[in-house]
């Protein structure tokens, strides 16, 4: 397992006949990726994850040109099955929401040129796989990641814990062979309660019941 603060790079060999899955969270500071490998069992392994640092004194296009560069590279070295992102963002602050969409499209196009499939998912179906809940906070998420996929060491930026969620995510849906849970765009009843759903407990036992 190999971190880059300044680029993306991995030094493990590939021997696994499984799908590498290759989650991006995009971003024109910061980068996050994770890489995982499906192995004997269906265990998801991970092999490389970290956050490329982009230099803020960089022009956009300059940043936007780096990334591609990185990003190139690094899938020709890690040769992904699948690259995985979360779906287009919609958010209150327009600027961030334009800058995550122009890192977004230099990850599309990445994938594009080497013909690799490319899978969206929605922020809240991630959180609702991996946690159980579609609203839950980046720090549950975090810890999840964490725990779910046994990492040794805490992860240090929450860019890389959101792309190994969206890699563990698609991960799931390999495992189980059928459509992720949707979550509705609210949640909550008149009263303010939570309403109740389908969440991670139903996905496990949609996997025990296919293991039998």
């Amino acid at each position: 397992m190999t971190k880059a603060n300044d680029g993306l790079s991995s030094t493990k060999r590939f021997d696994s006949e499984g799908p590498r899955i290759l989650g991006i969270d995009p971003g024109t500071r910061n980068l996050g990726y994770g890489v995982i490998e499906i192995g004997k069992g269906f265990q998801p392994q991970v092999v490389a994850h970290g956050v490329c640092q982009l230099n803020p004194s960089k022009s956009l296009p300059e940043r936007l040109g780096m990334i591609f560069e990185e990003l190139s590279r690094f899938m020709d070295q890690v040769q992904p099955s699948v690259v995985v992102v979360e779906g287009a963002f919609h958010g209150k602050n327009i600027q961030s929401a334009l800058r995550i969409g122009e890192a977004r499209g230099v990850v599309l196009a990445c994938a594009a040129t080497r013909g690799i499939p490319v899978e969206e998912y929605a922020p809240a179906t991630i959180k609702k796989v991996l946690c159980g809940n579609g609203r839950a906070p980046k720090s549950q998420v975090q810890a999840m990641v964490e725990r779910l996929l046994q990492l040794k060491s805490p992860i240090e930026k929450s860019d890389e814990a959101d792309a190994l969620a969206i890699a563990y995510c698609h991960a799931q849906k390999l495992r189980i062979g059928a459509s992720l849970p949707q979550v509705k765009k609210s949640s909550r009843n008149k009263s303010g309660r939570r309403l109740s759903g389908k969440g991670l407990q139903d996905v496990l036992n949609r996997i025990n019941r296919g293991a039998k």
